[in-house]
């Protein structure tokens, strides 16, 4: 812990106060995840999957010093995928450098029904920093697969 004090010129004289503690502790907390560049490599899939059966949705995220992947969030109906990843962020003043990487995720779904299946992925379209700051835009890439069923 810190405590923040401060030295005051009065009339009066020198005076010296502190006042509240501040935690040396990084800030931290949780974001939806910044999909942004080309949205066409963004999100893959392949393009025929059988009922039943898992197949890989890949996600590309990106990150940086402060900025690490986080959980992804998937939730499937039917013949429909909503898929949203997230990242962790903490600010620390030892993490100056913001450059940012990426980060391929590779989402499981599974769809019930032959038809075609569409997927959804919801993230942002830009990292705000810090990001308690108003976040990017919101943007969601679609993609379909053809279901079809065993042989």
């Amino acid at each position: 812990m810190i405590q923040r004090c401060a030295l005051t010129l009065t009339a009066a004289g020198l005076m010296a106060g502190c006042g509240g503690v501040v935690s040396s502790e990084p800030q931290r907390g949780e974001i939806v995840g910044a999909i942004y560049g080309d949205m066409e490599s963004v999100v893959s899939v392949p393009d025929t999957v059988r009922v039943d059966q898992s197949f890989p949705v890949s996600i590309r995220t990106f990150f940086g010093c402060n900025v690490e992947p986080g959980r992804t969030e998937t939730e499937t109906t039917r013949l429909h995928a909503t898929i949203t990843p997230y990242m962790n962020w903490r600010y620390s003043s030892s993490c100056p450098d913001h450059g940012i990487g990426n980060d391929l995720r590779q989402i499981y779904v599974r769809f019930d029904r032959a038809g075609t299946g569409e997927i959804t992925v919801t993230g942002l379209d830009r990292i705000s920093w810090p990001p308690h700051e108003p976040p990017g835009d919101t943007v969601r890439v679609y993609r379909t697969v053809r279901v079809v069923r065993s042989k």
